[in-house]
C-alpha cells in the first residue's frame, strides 16, 4: 500500500517512508490523515487552516491529526515557510509512504480498516445502483504465474499514473474541490474448498 507519491518541499526529503512502527501505522490508517498527506503532497507545505479548507474538516480536527503524523515521523514543521515562530507549517519528510506486505500489526492497523471500508462501500452500492466515479469488481481470471506476474505490473503502473496525474493537476488547480477517493487491489492466487465435503458450501 502507497501513500502520497509526489512532493514539493524544502530540505531534505525522504525517497521513501517505510511505515512499521505501530505509531505510524496507526497514524495512516486514518483516512484523514491519509488525505492529509496527499495534501501536503499536493501544496508542499501548509498550515492546518489551509489543510482544512482544501479537506472540508475542522481546523482544529486538522491540527489534531497533524500532531499525530508528526509524533509518528511522518511530516515536519517548515520554519522556513512560517511568518514568524508562532507560526506552524508543515510537510511530508518523504516522497512516497508505504506499508510493506507482512509489516507486524499491518493488518490489524491498516489491512482490516480498508476492508471494512471495502465492505461497506460494496454495501451501499448495493443500495444506491451503480455509478460513474466508482467500481465494485470482483473477478475470477484462469492465468498462468507469467500472465498474472504482467497484471501486477500494468495494475501499477495504471494506479503509479493516476497518482502522478492527480498530483499535477492538484497543484495546477489546488482550489478546485476534490474528494479523497481509494484503491483496494488484491491480485493473488484463490485457493479452492477441499473436494472431500468436508467444508460445507456457503451457498447451501
Amino acid at each position: 500500500m502507497c501513500w502520497a507519491r509526489g512532493v514539493a518541499s524544502l530540505g531534505r526529503v525522504l525517497e521513501t517512508f517505510r511505515v512499521q512502527e505501530p505509531a505510524a501505522l496507526r497514524a495512516i490508517a486514518h483516512p484523514l490523515r491519509q488525505r492529509i498527506l496527499m495534501e501536503l503532497a499536493v501544496l508542499g507545505h501548509a498550515r492546518a487552516a489551509d489543510l482544512a479548507r482544501a479537506t472540508g474538516q475542522p481546523a482544529n480536527s486538522v491540527s489534531f491529526h497533524l500532531r499525530v503524523l508528526a509524533k509518528a515521523g511522518m511530516i515536519t514543521e517548515a520554519p522556513e515557510h512560517a511568518r514568524d515562530r508562532r507560526d506552524r507549517v508543515w510537510k511530508n519528510v518523504a516522497v512516497s509512504y508505504t506499508v510493506e506486505p507482512g509489516t507486524p500489526d499491518a493488518v490489524r492497523h491498516v489491512v482490516r480498516p480498508a476492508l471494512a471500508w471495502a465492505e461497506e462501500t460494496f454495501r451501499r452500492g448495493s443500495a444506491t445502483g451503480p455509478r460513474e466515479d466508482r467500481i465494485l469488481a470482483l473477478s475470477t481470471l484462469v492465468l498462468t504465474s507469467e500472465q498474472a506476474s504482467t497484471m501486477t505490473r500494468e495494475l501499477e503502473e495504471l494506479l503509479e499514473r493516476w497518482t502522478a496525474r492527480s498530483l499535477e493537476e492538484g497543484r495546477a488547480t489546488p482550489h478546485e474541490s476534490r474528494e479523497t477517493y481509494q484503491v483496494l487491489a488484491v491480485l493473488a492466487p484463490r485457493e479452492l474448498p477441499p473436494t472431500d465435503g468436508s467444508a460445507q458450501d456457503p451457498a447451501t
